[in-house]
This record gives structure tokens, C-alpha cells and sequence, in this order.
């Protein structure tokens, strides 16, 4: 028996949703920095942004798997884990401000 052919999803498109979420953080970092935001809005920004952007990636999956005709049927466990993840590494940099 053959093993079943997995799909390789293009991390680019995710790696661009990352990178602009990571730039995006930084700036409202500095815009803490500078006094222009308290931390209880920078932290409730970030994670709005950090939410949204998981929303984002996870429509982009979907939109890229239709586009080439296929369906997903696994879980959405490794991507409610990085989620998990990055809330809890954003809440340690809002603890640092």
C-alpha cells in the first residue's frame, strides 16, 4: 500500500500575513514608546490584530484550496495553537511596556 499524498499548502502566502502582522505589532509598540497609546489599548489592539490576522490566514487556506479544487478536512488545531501562542507572547510584551 501506497502512504496517502499529503498537500503542501504555500507557506508564502501565510509568511506574508506574518510579516505584515509583526510589522504591524512593532509599530504600535512604538507608538507606546512615544506615549501615544496606554498599554491597556495597545494590548487590546494587538490582539484584535493578532485575531484578525489568524482569521485572514485561515480564509487564505481555504481560498486557495477551492481554487484548486479541493476540500479541507483536517482540524484547525495547529492554527488555534499558534493563536494560542502568539496572544500569550503578546501578553508578555504588553507586561514589558
Amino acid at each position: 500500500m501506497s502512504k496517502p499524498k499529503r498537500l503542501l499548502y504555500p507557506t508564502g502566502l501565510i509568511d506574508r500575513r506574518v510579516s505584515r502582522l509583526q510589522r504591524d505589532l512593532r509599530l504600535l509598540y512604538r507608538r507606546v514608546k512615544r506615549g501615544e497609546l496606554t498599554r491597556i489599548q495597545a494590548d487590546a489592539s494587538g490582539q484584535f490584530m493578532i485575531r484578525e490576522s489568524f482569521k485572514q490566514a485561515e480564509r487564505d487556506i481555504k481560498a486557495w484550496l477551492e481554487k484548486h479544487g479541493l476540500r479541507y478536512e483536517g482540524d484547525h488545531s495547529e492554527l488555534n495553537d499558534a493563536l494560542e501562542n502568539t496572544l500569550k507572547l503578546w501578553r508578555g510584551v504588553v507586561a514589558d511596556f
